[in-house]
């Protein structure tokens, strides 16, 4: 006996042309009927939950199948599958079509090759299922529009979701992604991760979905944006920060990739942000809000701000007077703080201006990519264990490491042209 609940759609021509369509929906469980011998002229994503069965494909060979898993079921491929006659699955399954499936392959989010993929966890494909499901409610006028995003959603969930991914594809990325700008080469980067050139290709295909120099170039061109867009550094120094020691060459990188040239889209995105910018994501339970000058606050620092203030016997409005000397008291500490951190600058400073001196006495370049981005990834770490946002430390030696190059390249200059160099203020 089995439970079974179906839609199918039927998009029109506007639909098609979003990239993928949604042609139907389907939940159901129990020892449900063998499904084929039969060919498609679509793809469908069958995912398992729970229970078992087997698979039959073009081959004929009969593979067992066991939940958590995804069954693609692929254009122009018979195929013949069933759940065991005694036990059934739980089955969720969505046909879709469209033009972008061919993109989806090709980045092996989509995998005719492997028929039966085992899942690490059905929950978030079946979560994303259930919304389309919802969405087929009768009288809904954005079906089809919902249903076709909820596709491209689909297909990223199955992606995340499959087993043989799970294991270790995430640390080489995230490694792959921390040194980045670091000027290495793909073999590089293997040879740091104790790996062949092909087997880190291998393990960027399969968690990615690209080569190792697509991943690597994505985030470099990502962060160079950043650069370009809350910096005022010359082009010149964020094709250094980014792994570049050519500039002409980033720049013609960045024009075929962006399809803007760095000072366009500067020019185009740049803006000056009081308060700086920020990495942290906003908290999703706490979005800024704008809110009127007259109406309480109630975010959370606001709401800190207002317990500071009392209807004491000093009149309304006026601060406690404990909580004006404990106010106090951490002011002093914070003053005392910054007042180190001047001093430590100013020290550092001092030692490093000779740098500066000793690279334009010698010729050697103002800007040193290589220290540069074993500085930032050293402050990142320090930073971590120090519970300090490592965004912030980076931007804040980044600061840093713009002003020495500056007066490194002036140091340089005024050396060269038998000038004698005014002090800078920083160095590395």
């Amino acid at each position: 006996m089995y439970r079974t609940w179906m839609r199918f759609f039927s998009p029109g021509p506007a639909h098609h042309r979003l990239g993928l369509v949604c042609l139907g929906v389907g939940l159901q469980h129990g020892a449900l009927p063998t499904v084929g011998p039969r060919t498609l002229d679509h793809h469908v994503a069958v995912v398992i939950s729970s229970g078992g069965g087997w698979y039959r494909g073009a081959d004929g060979r009969r593979t067992t199948v066991t939940a958590p898993a995804l069954l693609w079921l692929t254009p122009g491929v018979p195929h013949h599958y069933a759940p065991d006659a005694d036990t059934g699955w739980d089955e969720g399954f969505v046909d879709f079509a469209g033009p972008a499936t061919a993109a989806y392959r090709e980045l092996g989010y989509i995998d005719p090759d492997r028929p039966v993929t085992p899942l690490a966890d059905a929950s978030g494909p079946r979560t994303v299922i259930a919304r389309i499901a919802r969405a087929a409610r009768p009288g809904n006028p954005l079906l089809q529009a919902e249903t076709a995003a909820a596709v491209h959603e689909l297909l990223v969930a199955l992606r995340r979701a499959r087993a043989d991914l799970a294991q270790g594809g995430d640390q080489v990325l995230t490694a792959l992604a921390r040194d980045a700008c670091t000027p290495m080469s793909v073999a590089d980067h293997a040879a740091r991760h104790g790996m062949t050139t092909a087997e880190l290709r291998g393990a960027v295909r399969r968690a990615a979905g690209c080569s190792p120099k697509d991943y690597l170039l994505g985030i470099r061109l990502g962060r160079a944006k950043e650069l370009l867009a809350t910096t005022e550094l010359p082009v010149a120094a964020v094709a250094r920060r980014v792994g570049y020691d050519d500039p002409a060459y980033f720049s013609r990188l960045f024009t075929r990739r962006v399809g803007l040239a760095p000072v366009r889209f500067r020019a185009q995105q740049g803006r000056t942000v009081p308060g700086g910018w920020s990495d942290r994501v906003p908290d999703p339970g706490d979005p800024p809000l704008i809110q009127s000058s007259d109406t309480p606050s109630t975010r959370p620092a606001q709401r800190i701000g207002l317990a500071l203030m009392t209807t004491s016997n000093t009149g309304p409005g006026a601060i406690d007077p404990e909580v004006r000397q404990e106010l106090e008291r951490l002011r002093d500490s914070i003053d005392n703080i910054d007042a180190a951190v001047v001093h430590m600058l100013a020290e550092r400073f001092k030692a490093t201006q000779q740098v500066g001196r000793l690279k334009a006495q010698h010729q050697l370049p103002p800007a040193d990519p290589s220290r540069e981005a074993r500085q930032i990834a050293r402050l990142r770490v320090l930073a971590e264990n120090a519970k300090l946002d490592p965004a912030f430390a980076e931007k804040f030696l980044n600061f840093i490491i713009a002003e020495v190059i500056r007066h490194h390249e002036r140091i340089a200059e005024s050396t060269h042209n038998g000038q004698p160099a005014h002090d800078a203020p920083a160095g590395h």
